[in-house]
């Protein structure tokens, strides 16, 4: 018997997507390999993963219709970046120019 699950990965290009069947005890990392051989090369290893938001290992067994997902790293720390544009707007309102 098989399961069906769809692997979406976040690239610098743009979204890669597909669609699998895999055997039912298969593990994250077993439906890694196998969309890597749909997809080409062109799946990036070492990257986080999770299913529907949420972090899980390679080891995770994912069940029917889940959808595995590979998060690449952000460019900058959202909360250092929120922080700097605050510091920037409230200078510019003591110096009297508004934001």
């Amino acid at each position: 018997m098989s399961k069906h699950l769809s692997v979406v990965c976040d690239t610098a290009q743009g979204l890669l997507t597909c669609e699998l069947s895999v055997a039912q005890g298969a593990t994250v990392a077993e439906v890694l390999a196998q969309a890597r051989e749909h997809l080409g090369r062109t799946l990036p290893e070492g990257q986080a993963v999770g299913i529907y938001g949420q972090p899980c290992g390679l080891d995770h067994v994912p069940v029917e219709g889940d959808r595995i997902e590979l998060y690449r790293a952000l460019p900058a720390d959202p909360r250092a970046a929120r922080r700097a544009r605050v510091a920037r707007g409230a200078g510019a309102i003591r110096k009297g120019r508004g934001i």
